[in-house]
């Protein structure tokens, strides 16, 4: 979503081979596809990205997206066409992204997009090799709904965050399709669940999980952002 520095040469100017000279840990980021564009077209220095919320890279964002701002520093415009800035964003992001509704914002916007706890509806789909029948899966599926979960801090992400345990609120589950070993289901929960070991727990990180409920492996193949619930 931002700028992350080369793990390997931390962004030093020139980079190194694992980034391919750029300095950057990727080559495409939501910042710079909508935030290098603005910075142009504004005369700034340079720009930040404040985001509500983010997700792992291959999640998408559906749905209504997520609400951003983008801060110019030092502009030298202060005033542009935004529905034309909007096509040219678009255009130029070739398909990865799309933004919608570009207008003026201010300090305390960027304060309440980066406070707003929102909760988040998501779709996921997994694969698992549990033997109980489909009925029985769907009933022990929908038992989460309403639960509290316990996540200790993911091993995907312990490099980089506490050691902690969190206690996030599954709000409802619904929309559930079983297609042979594929089961797919609608998701709504707190900010700051992590999603993906709801499913696969995590080994035993996440309680109570899908995996532990079906006592069986459980392997997510995508995971989609369908609403953020903020106003």
């Amino acid at each position: 979503q931002t700028r992350w520095p080369c793990r390997s040469c931390r962004g030093r100017d020139g980079g190194c081979d694992a980034c391919e000279g750029t300095g950057r840990q990727y080559q495409h980021t939501i910042q710079d596809l909508v935030g290098d564009l603005l910075t142009v077209e504004f005369q700034a220095l340079d720009n930040s990205f404040h985001g509500m919320g983010r997700e792992d890279i291959d999640v998408r964002c559906l749905g209504s997206g997520r609400p951003f701002v983008v801060e110019l520093k030092s502009p030298r415009r202060r005033s542009a066409d935004l529905d034309a800035l909007v096509e040219k964003v678009n255009a130029a992001a070739d398909g990865m992204i799309e933004v919608t509704g570009l207008r003026p914002s201010n300090k305390p916007e960027v304060a309440r997009i980066k406070e707003t706890k929102a909760e988040k509806s998501y779709t996921i789909c997994f694969q698992t090799d549990a033997e109980c029948g489909d009925d029985e899966i769907r009933s022990r599926i929908e038992s989460l709904s309403g639960k509290v979960l316990e996540q200790r801090t993911p091993q995907r992400v312990s490099h980089r965050r506490a050691d902690k345990v969190r206690r996030r609120k599954v709000i409802s589950i619904d929309d559930i399709e079983i297609d042979g070993d594929e089961i797919r289901f609608r998701v709504r929960c707190e900010s700051g669940t992590y999603v993906k070991e709801l499913v696969h727990s995590d080994e035993g990180r996440t309680t109570p999980s899908v995996a532990g409920l079906l006592e069986a492996e459980c392997e997510v193949i995508r995971l989609d952002v369908e609403d953020i619930h903020a106003d």
